[in-house]
């Protein structure tokens, strides 16, 4: 190499393709420099994502949770309603038979 570096385009030549080299050389180093940071954020995103599933997972199970319990309360409160609805007619005979009896005991009685 040392006779062909003493002329003066094969030294230029060297010159000029050891600098595209380094250029490029140079690029690579940075484009893994923002490759990797791209592959940061990337990760960061999923990290996030992950964390929102979850959340989202965390407030589906607890209205589940929460419906089935407003379900049991609404079945309850139903049959205290058809209970009450029970009551309430017995309640309704007894005063008509109540009544009956008054009415009878009115037309048996002399004025």
């Amino acid at each position: 190499m040392g006779l062909l570096c003493q002329q003066p385009q094969v030294r230029d030549d060297y010159a000029s393709l050891t600098d595209e080299i380094s250029k490029l050389v140079e690029r690579s180093a940075q484009l893994g420099k923002e490759f990797t940071a791209l592959i940061e954020v990337s990760g960061d995103r999923g990290h996030v994502g992950t964390r929102a599933v979850a959340t989202v997972h965390g407030i589906l199970s607890e209205i589940e949770t929460n419906a089935t319990a407003y379900a049991a309360i609404a079945r309850q409160s139903s049959m205290s309603l058809g209970e009450q609805a029970q009551v309430s007619a017995q309640a309704v005979r007894s005063m008509d038979a109540t009544l009956g009896a008054v009415e009878s005991d009115l037309a048996a009685t002399p004025s």
